[in-house]
């Protein structure tokens, strides 16, 4: 046993032996001055097998036996290839190589940055540099916020309130007295009864910043009280992508819930307008309001208005919300062009209920009660609302910028933004001391449609560069759309006991109540809005005695 043991440990050593790798070695030197090309690589041709030639132009590199191609390499040098290098087990074999500068000369080089305005560095940097009070948000910090639209965005900014979830007070003054640009182009009100910009019709996934001036310049607006707001979307590509996001949810207080309120919807009222359904009948559309209308108008009238005064009950869907980005970069000969576009898309249904309820005192009750003591409050009115929101909102962004040169650069942006809203609300009200029970109705659709589109360019001229022009063109168009906004009321006597469906008392619609209307109603609002811009700057820079000065033109 011991001698079989002795046997298979001689065996054991002689393999290892037997499979010992080989090493090929040298040195690789320069042909012109014969010192070491320090940094070049010797490798096996055609594998990853390769070893670093050290500072004194030396190189090992293990191999296993057998017979290899070596190739020599170095930037700046032609490279080597020896053919048929024979390495054998256990043995140093030696293979000198001496390298020659490669007669290819390197082109120029240029790089190219293009400024990334949406990271958080880029707004601090912005701030730091601002000469008047001024405050804003990147897009890094609107991405990790999770905010919707404009209005959740601004609202977060130090100075900053929202009203209605659409309107900017800064500092406490309201939205009529603060101006809102839009890539540098004045804003169009979307609103009626005031000169004001709805930050709720803009996505917060197209922003690339927000900043709000707090004071006067000479290149901001005159026309402010509170502040100027200037809101600027994507332009700037690093890289071709494509992004494509579809997510869902549902609502526990309406989603499959088949008591959710709803209008007779059109058929395109899923892209956020209305195909026409709504709109004001011709024969209405041709009177006069000082004309008092004849019988045969009237009856015309009745014809043409739509009888739908009650909305329909419906199985609430889970919402949907969708985002299409695509961004592209390309040269045309020594052009160079970047895109952006956006497209995203949201449809949601949302239902609660809110309740209020008004009390009083009995005086009379009171006046007979020991001094000090209180009666107990009476309730006099209870009401509950119950309110259905359907929301649509299709936005779109298509920008592009173009680099003529390292000098002279043009910018062209475009966004729409479609935004509509379909509102039920049901109120049931008691009046107690009326002894009266009311169920009112309101069925209100509104779209908003808002486009802006700016052409704009920067230069810089002469051989210092000291000399800067910027311009900017604009135009902009607002749609306020608010087709047949109907009202309905309905009471009955109370039946103490038998409120709603146990109650046998009918509801009727209320015709007068002291001589005012009280009874149905409609309402039809159109507003169209068109704002054209222009605005430039020259900007040159002297050499001041310490510092460099800037001076505007």
């Amino acid at each position: 046993m011991r001698y079989y043991l002795l046997g298979f440990l001689w065996l054991f050593v002689s393999g290892l032996a037997l499979a010992q790798p080989g090493t090929l070695a040298g040195k690789v030197t320069d042909k012109k001055t014969s010192e070491g090309v320090i940094g070049a690589t010797v490798l096996v041709t055609g594998t990853t097998l390769a070893a670093p030639v050290n500072v004194d132009g030396s190189y090992s590199l293990p191999l296993e036996a057998g017979t290899y191609n070596i190739t020599m390499t170095y930037v700046g040098y032609k490279p080597l290839t020896f053919a048929g290098i024979i390495i054998k087990s256990g043995e140093t074999t030696t293979l000198n190589g001496t390298m020659e500068e490669s007669a290819t000369s390197l082109t120029e080089v240029t790089v190219t940055g293009v400024k990334q305005t949406g990271s958080e560095v880029a707004m601090i940097q912005d701030l730091k540099k601002s000469e008047v009070v001024v405050s804003g948000m990147s897009n890094d910090q609107i991405v990790r916020t999770l905010d919707r639209d404009a209005a959740e965005v601004v609202k977060r900014i130090p100075g900053v309130t929202v009203q209605n979830n659409n309107f900017i007070v800064i500092r406490g003054l309201a939205e009529r007295y603060n101006t809102v640009l839009l890539n540098d182009a004045l804003t169009p009100s979307a609103e009626v009864d005031t000169r004001s910009f709805s930050f709720d019709i803009l996505p917060s996934s197209v922003i690339d910043r927000v900043l709000i001036f707090k004071s006067g310049a000479p290149e901001l607006p005159g026309e402010f009280g509170g502040g100027v707001v200037k809101v600027y979307t994507k332009n700037s590509v690093l890289e071709n992508t494509t992004t494509f996001t579809i997510s869902g949810w549902n609502r526990s207080t309406n989603t499959f819930n088949s008591g959710y309120l709803s209008t007779d919807h059109s058929p395109t009222d899923f892209l956020g307008f209305d195909n026409g359904q709504r709109k004001l009948p011709g024969s209405l559309a041709g009177l006069a309001p000082a004309i008092k209308a004849t019988p045969e108008q009237l009856s015309a009238i009745r014809n043409d208005l739509r009888n739908e005064f009650l909305p329909k009950s419906i199985t609430s869907r889970p919402d949907l919300r969708m985002s299409l980005g695509i961004n592209r970069k390309f040269e045309i000969g020594h052009v160079y062009v970047s895109n952006v576009t956006s497209v995203s898309y949201s449809n949601t249904q949302e239902q609660y209920d809110s309740r209020r309820q008004r009390y009083a005192y009995d005086y009379a009750k009171e006046s007979l009660l020991p001094a000090g003591q209180r009666a107990e409050p009476v309730l006099n009115i209870d009401y509950v609302d119950t309110r259905s929101i359907s929301a649509v909102r299709l936005g779109v962004i298509h920008n592009y910028q173009v680099r003529l040169n390292d000098r002279n650069r043009i910018e062209f942006r475009n966004f729409f933004n479609q935004y509509a809203t379909d509102e039920v609300v049901n109120r049931h009200l008691v009046n107690f001391p009326d002894e009266r029970e009311r169920n009112d109705y309101s069925l209100h659709y509104q779209s908003r449609s808002i486009y802006s589109g700016q052409l704009s360019g920067s230069h810089e001229a002469g051989p210092a560069r000291r000399t800067f022009l910027t311009w900017a063109t604009g135009y902009n168009y607002v749609n306020r759309n608010e087709p047949d906004y109907r009202l309905n009321k309905q009471d009955r006597e109370l039946v103490p006991g038998k409120l709603s469906d146990t109650n046998p008392v009918p509801f009727q619609v209320s015709i007068n109540n002291g001589g005012v209307a009280n009874s149905d109603a409609r309402f039809f609002s159109t507003l169209k809005e068109n704002t054209y811009m222009a605005s430039g700057q020259i900007e040159r820079r002297f050499n001041g005695r310490d510092t460099l000065g800037v001076n505007q033109i």
